[in-house]
């Protein structure tokens, strides 16, 4: 009799229960529009991800992804702006921009794998300190500012995101190429099987004659390679690179392999389970965007309650359990806790249907979160202005979206243009250069 695996179910069901609930709220939820924004959301983590599934089920892990994207973006960006005299605006200087971001990334991805394996220094000491090194670098290049690419460029090199096979856009693409891959390097190769044994016990994997420090190398330097890939398919869309790109990223491709079923401790690995892991994530985000009942901060705080629940249904922080009771045991543990997450994203949400009503008119605001006192303050009366509005003006609906940098603002202009139907845009950028 073949056993359920509800360590593998479980992700799964999550992803299945949020889609369910994403239609549930707002019936635009599935409409290729938002489908297509999702999924080319997703794969700029989704492709660091995959790479962060390799150094994880290895024991490592890497911090640096998210700093070291914003540092590839800004140098590719500076290549391309010069080269551009040079070499003319055409697909020659889009194709060096994307060989130096590429280049970067497994160089990155050497020099934190060589310190690591080399010089013997934990791996999350080494990838603190570059992370804030190449945070602080891109800074310096942009002298604290915004690098942006040059506008005949940005109109050449646009369609790289934009574009695609009908509604599925390169991106999603890429990445559906990247996570096929990187399930058979997993699974099929000896890579794969040199990197789960390393992460269940290096020792053993020694005296099994497997060059350790040589297949960690190489899991820091795919890493660094996939980040690569996605400042290539990331910078067409703003065209444009500053310290505060990529911050965050990090957490959620560890997020995304957690929930996935990837050991944290290393030894264990599912590529496909991280491809899951990352879609939930980019489908609470998605979810709670809809919504113009749910505030900046309760938005966040759900986001991350979510997520803790999703990976605690991996059960892998858990001690194993062994024999029939056990088995029973995890079974009510995820039954319970699955439906947690859609209780807790309808409770933010109000528990109401966002179905929008047809007499009324949208209008869509987007302006920066809080980030210092006068954000603050400006924030609060937007938030007082548009109740006032509404209570004026009872046949105009107003969506608020704040966002902490300008690539979380794109996302929530995205999502209430797919699936709010506004029919005005009201707009304070994040970076007025972008």
């Amino acid at each position: 009799m073949t056993r359920i695996n509800f360590h593998v179910l479980g992700p799964i069901v999550a992803l299945v229960l949020l889609i369910l609930l994403g239609w549930f709220l707002n019936p635009a939820f599935l409409a290729p529009a938002n489908i297509t924004n999702v999924l080319a959301r997703s794969a700029f983590i989704g492709m660091i991800a995959v790479g962060m599934t390799f150094v994880i089920t290895s024991g490592g892990l890497d911090l640096s992804v998210g700093a070291m994207a914003a540092f590839l973006a800004g140098v590719a960006i500076i290549a391309m702006n010069a080269l551009a005299p040079v070499t003319g605006v055409n697909w020659g200087t889009i194709v060096l921009g994307m060989l130096v971001a590429l280049g970067g990334g497994l160089i990155a991805g050497l020099i934190n794998g060589a310190l690591i394996t080399k010089a013997r220094i934990e791996p999350f000491i080494v990838t603190l300190g570059t992370m804030g090194i190449f945070r602080s670098l891109v800074t310096w290049l942009g002298d604290g500012g915004t690098l942006s690419l040059a506008s005949d460029l940005r109109t050449l090199y646009r369609p790289v995101y934009y574009s695609g096979l009908g509604w599925i856009t390169w991106p999603i693409i890429v990445f559906a190429i990247v996570a096929v891959l990187g399930e058979l390097l997993m699974r099929q190769a000896r890579f794969g099987r040199y990197i789960e044994a390393i992460g269940s016990n290096d020792r053993v994997a020694r005296y099994s004659a497997v060059d350790v420090n040589r297949v960690k190398l190489l899991s820091y330097v795919l890493l660094g390679g996939l980040v690569g890939l996605a400042v290539i398919m990331y910078v067409p869309r703003l065209g444009s690179a500053s310290g505060s790109t990529g911050i965050g990223w990090e957490l959620e491709a560890i997020a995304a392999v957690i929930i996935g079923g990837t050991a944290l401790k290393g030894g264990t690995g599912r590529v496909w389970g991280t491809v899951v892991g990352v879609l939930i994530l980019s489908l609470i985000d998605n979810i709670l965007n809809l919504t113009s009942l749910v505030s900046p901060i309760s938005t966040g705080r759900s986001r991350a309650s979510s997520s803790c629940l999703l990976s605690s249904c991996s059960g892998k922080n858990a001690p194993p359990r062994s024999g029939e009771q056990g088995r029973k045991t995890m079974l009510r543990r995820n039954l319970l806790k699955l439906p947690m997450v859609a209780a807790l994203m309808i409770g933010v949400s109000g528990g109401a249907v966002l179905a929008q009503d047809a007499a009324k008119k949208v209008i869509g605001v987007s302006i920066p979160s809080a980030t210092h006192g006068f954000m603050g303050g400006l924030n609060w009366h937007a938030q007082e202005t548009i109740k006032r509005l509404g209570t004026t003006y009872p046949d105009i609906e107003f969506v608020l979206a704040t966002a902490p940098d300008a690539s979380k603002q794109v996302n929530d202009i995205e999502d209430m243009m797919a699936t709010r139907n506004i029919d005005a845009l009201v707009v304070l950028p994040f970076d007025p250069s972008r």
